[in-house]
């Protein structure tokens, strides 16, 4: 995993919000959960996806994309290339992404 840059440009978070039912006929209310900031860093952070508590992203580190993943308690750097990495979805418990570049196709079990 390659060190982190501190910074305050780029932040992901999120937030989870519900619309419950009032009940007798009333609007819905709206509850939000506090947010969680995943990222602290001055590169851009992009492309995220949210399933099932778990986020994955693509971040710009050193001139190309690479994958991020938060299993609800650490970040994980995913990839580590030189060619872009991006556009993550998460379904399930997996993780797919699009990858660009020069190299042997990667196989993954």
């Amino acid at each position: 995993m390659k060190n982190k840059t501190k910074g305050s440009l780029a932040v992901i978070s999120f937030f989870l919000a519900a619309t419950l039912p009032a009940g007798g006929g009333q609007e819905p209310q709206c509850v939000q959960v506090p947010s969680v900031q995943l990222t602290d860093n001055t590169s851009p952070d992009t492309d995220p996806q949210i399933h099932n508590g778990q986020v994955a992203w693509s971040r710009l580190v050193d001139g190309d994309r690479e994958i991020f993943f938060w299993d609800g308690g650490s970040v994980i750097q995913i990839t580590d290339n030189s060619f872009d990495d991006f556009d993550p979805r998460l379904h399930d418990g997996r993780l797919t992404w699009i990858g660009i570049g020069a190299g042997p196709p990667c196989q993954h079990p």
